[in-house]
């Protein structure tokens, strides 16, 4: 789950690739936060509307990417996300687990 208060579901793109470096399969979570109160035009800034006006945000907006490895047979079939009251939800199936094993490597 990922909070995303604000958001709309067109600002937000969820996707599944695979990481040219060490080829390990991610999911990508990329949007854009919009800010709420629309900025101040010159002419209403010069006006001394800023005076009348003070806001104080205490959200970000701009741009966002959040990015999170995946077991390596995930496929796209398998993923599902949904936005609902500004909680994104991303559920990826985790497969069977596997137990620890530890093998030695000799030194030469």
């Amino acid at each position: 789950m990922l909070e995303v208060p604000g958001v709309s579901k067109a600002d937000v793109r969820v996707t599944l690739s695979t990481c040219s470096w060490n080829r390990v399969k991610q999911i990508t979570v990329s949007g854009v936060s919009r800010p709420v109160f629309p900025p101040l035009s010159a002419a209403e800034f010069a006006d001394g509307m800023m005076l009348e006006l003070t806001t104080t945000r205490e959200r970000r907006f701009g741009e966002f990417a959040r990015t999170f490895a995946v077991p390596a047979e995930t496929n796209r079939e398998d993923v599902e996300a949904s936005i609902e009251n500004g909680i994104l939800h991303i559920n990826v199936p985790c497969g069977v687990p596997v137990a620890p094993k530890a093998e030695d490597i000799p030194i030469q």
